[in-house]
């Protein structure tokens, strides 16, 4: 592929909101990654060790799994409710989870 080519598809106007999009959410993660690690290790635990151990609890196994989707669908519907009534510009403060 020649520069001219890889060049102008860098700068076609889709490029950059898709990064951009792409780019802050990725950023929160790896932020929120990064001090959970730090607080973990400020307690003197091995911050490897404790993501495995988050990872394992969570779907490490098909009763994890479960237990997981039934913790979170609650959650999952309240989050659903709000944002059906915020798209509708009416603010719901009352959301239970």
């Amino acid at each position: 592929m020649s520069e001219r080519i890889r060049r102008s598809r860098l700068s076609s106007p889709l490029v950059w909101p898709r990064l951009r999009a792409l780019g802050r959410p990725l950023i929160a993660v790896t932020l929120g990654l990064v001090v959970a690690g730090l607080l973990v290790l400020l307690t003197g635990k091995d911050p490897a060790a404790a993501a495995v151990a988050l990872v394992k609890g969570s779907i490490g196994s098909p009763s994890a799994i479960a237990g997981t989707l039934s913790l979170a669908t609650p959650l999952l519907f309240s989050a659903l409710a709000f944002a059906a009534a915020f798209r509708g510009s009416m603010f719901n403060a009352g959301v239970d989870g």
